[in-house]
């Protein structure tokens, strides 16, 4: 893929591989210096009929997304042989790195956590549901409040609310989607809410709920049946994570509002 062309970018570099999708750096043909970042779906992914009509009613509605924390699509396409996103390319490290390496104060997190809020409400907005919120989607440059949500349409283009999409994309931490998502049953706002109750609690836990090496299967059953265990030492914290991540979608915040009513609080 290294120096192929595609639309007016030049593929330069291989950069990570996630489960069937590789990450490249690129250019603009006549502008070397303006880099990108192109996401190649594997080749396998491009013949499958359901992607590709995910595909082309997806990417034009979050295309259209315009807000300071979530990355930007600059221009993606589909044909017979590849499908390919193009976002802006940034600088940092993922909420991941930042929680377990360099750490952070309650303060940070909350401060964090409110602007992730925020942007998925924006997405609620317009109907687009994130379907795949973890600290590896949440990318932070310099402070705290320059943060950038990536991958809002591979869940969705992938068809992983299906538990068989699941373990056969080998997705990684199924144990932030939501019960009624891994069941393969209808969602709505209310399955990111879940997701952020878990990403809330692994900011102050610096640990994931469930098992992290267990497979996908067992990970499925430990979302659908076992609650978030307790958050020790933050109790007010505690009380609003059983809240976004109850079993029952109508126990939890109903909104993306609601849920910072209460963080604010803190």
């Amino acid at each position: 893929m290294d120096n192929q062309l595609i639309l007016n970018y030049k593929i330069i570099k291989k950069i990570s591989l996630a489960g069937r999708i590789t990450l490249y750096t690129s250019h603009l043909i006549d502008n070397p210096k303006k880099i990108f970042i192109a996401k190649i779906f594997d080749k396998t992914l491009s013949g499958e009929p359901e992607v590709q009509k995910n595909f082309d009613k997806i990417l034009p509605l979050v295309a259209n997304l315009d807000h300071p924390n979530i990355i930007k699509i600059i221009d993606y396409i589909r044909t017979d042989d590849y499908m390919a996103v193009f976002t802006e390319a940034l600088e940092g490290q993922n909420l991941q790195f930042v929680v377990l390496i360099k750490g952070l104060s309650k303060q940070a997190i909350l401060e964090i956590f409110t602007s992730v809020l925020k942007a998925v409400e924006y997405a609620h907005g317009f109907g687009i549901y994130h379907k795949n919120l973890k600290p590896s989607n949440v990318f932070i440059s310099g402070k705290y409040k320059n943060l950038k949500l990536l991958d809002f349409c591979v869940t969705e283009i992938l068809s992983l609310y299906r538990p068989e999409n699941i373990i056969k994309y080998n997705i990684e931490n199924p144990m932030f989607m939501s019960p009624e998502m891994v069941k393969g049953e209808k969602v709505d706002c209310r399955t990111d809410i879940y997701s952020l109750g878990v990403l809330l609690y692994f900011m102050f836990s610096h640990k994931t709920p469930y098992l992290k090496t267990a497979p996908n299967n067992l990970l499925i059953e430990n979302v659908i049946n076992d609650p978030v265990p307790d958050l020790i030492g933050y109790k007010d914290i505690d009380e609003i994570i059983k809240k976004a991540t109850a079993k029952n979608p109508d126990l939890r915040y109903q909104t993306c509002s609601e849920f910072l009513e209460d963080i604010q609080k803190k």
